[in-house]
């Protein structure tokens, strides 16, 4: 019989979640690298595998006494999106990673359906605008992004508006702005020239890790410095990172579904370690039926003439399928790779030449995702619906996760 749990996951300082970056003018690597908000569903699914192994005593090194096949457990490797039929052992299902505040609520990120305009902000909705054909005068209709301004008017959105990023509950009745709970940190330096075993090495092998994104060196033409804003020139060519940090009692969440009588310990928080930079999480497990809320798994809301579909986490759906069943989409995409480790190994005791597969990933290809938040405008609404949940390898581990509501 299968059973839920409630994962929660709080950062003790401040984090960093990697994610793809586009080459800019030829250069490998962007100068500025900012951090993901939320963590990817892959890296959740790692997480959980990595917490089961660890539980069941199959982690390497393997307890002495523990029984049981690391593949029957969590399978063989992680998430591949080419992969028709996923088998990630006893874990059946993800939820999308959502914001709860004191452990409560699911607070996901409604950042394209509100517009500010001088301050104000308004709700975006889909207005209809007549189009003329010069050659034969015949009128066509399209579909317009507008939104109400003070006097209650339909007014044409312009791209000068920028859009308020908002985390909603999934009940719709709370809202908080994302600046009150997800808060930029800056740590200026970070000692590379201090070894893994403690011992100084040269000191000039320290470099400028994170700071803010303005923080950095202005040249002219002839790449003469101009203005240093406090940093010191040597710094000028590091890549800067910006990270993240959550306001007091907001942390992260999601559920869990695991099969037959596979257990996951629900005593003290633990501490583990998540995203590029190894950020700090404590790590929280209920099995209380209390805190566990999945009705919302299925899609909700509902639909009218002219719906809107608002991704609560990033979707993988053909282009092709999304843009001939939609009026208009207002959203961002996001690159997305994953990387996937076979663990077979771990079922062998000696043999080191399978041992060695623990550290070859294996990186799938570059897929470009709708970003959580996007909003699609369509009048078919259940049949878009139909083929974000077709996506069964994606939707698993919580991507294509959505709900629907009148435009």
């Amino acid at each position: 019989m299968s059973k839920w749990y409630k994962i929660n996951l709080k950062p003790l300082a401040p984090y960093f979640f990697g994610q793809e970056l586009n080459a800019e003018l030829g250069n490998k690597q962007s100068y500025y690298q900012k951090s993901a908000i939320f963590p990817q569903q892959s890296t959740l699914l790692g997480l959980i595998r990595h917490q089961l192994l660890l539980q069941h005593g199959l982690a390497k090194p393997r307890v002495t006494g523990a029984t049981g096949n690391p593949k029957d457990l969590v399978g063989s490797v992680g998430f591949k999106p080419e992969t028709i039929i996923p088998d990630y052992g006893k874990i059946e299902k993800l939820s999308p990673v959502f914001f709860q505040l004191n452990g409560s609520g699911h607070y996901f990120l409604n950042s394209k359906d509100v517009v500010i305009d001088d301050g104000k902000e308004y709700k975006l909705m889909a207005g209809s605008e007549v189009e003329y054909n010069d050659i034969n005068g015949r009128k066509a209709n399209s579909i317009k992004l507008h939104y109400y301004n003070n006097s209650n008017l339909a007014v044409p959105y312009l791209l000068k508006f920028p859009f308020s990023e908002y985390l909603n509950d999934i009940t719709g009745d709370k809202e908080i702005g994302l600046s009150q709970v997800v808060k930029n940190s800056t740590q200026v330096g970070v000692f590379k020239h201090v070894s893994r075993d403690f011992s100084e090495s040269d000191t000039t092998e320290a470099y400028l890790k994170r700071d803010f994104k303005n923080l950095g060196i202005l040249k002219d033409i002839n790449n003469a410095v101009l203005e240093t804003n406090g940093i010191d020139e040597k710094y000028s060519e590091r890549p800067l990172n910006d990270r993240f940090e959550l306001a007091e009692d907001w942390s992260f969440s999601f559920y869990i579904q695991l099969s037959d009588s596979t257990t996951l310990s629900t005593d003290s928080p633990r501490i583990v370690l998540m995203g590029k930079e190894q950020s700090v999480f404590q790590i929280s497990i209920t099995d209380n039926k209390d805190h566990i809320d999945t009705t919302w798994l299925d899609p909700i809301g509902t639909s009218g003439p002219i719906s809107k579909i608002i991704l609560l986490s990033d979707a993988y759906i053909p282009e092709n399928q999304l843009l001939e069943k939609s009026l208009l989409v207002n959203g961002e995409t996001v690159r997305f790779r994953s990387f996937s480790r076979d663990i077979s190994a771990l079922g062998n005791k000696e043999d080191k030449t399978n041992f060695a597969r623990l550290s070859f990933s294996e990186k799938s290809d570059c897929y470009h995702l709708l970003k959580r938040g996007s909003v699609i405008f369509t009048k078919n609404a259940l049949e878009i619906a139909k083929v974000l949940i077709s996506q069964t390898n994606w939707r698993n581990i919580g991507y294509n996760y959505f709900i629907i509501k009148t435009a």
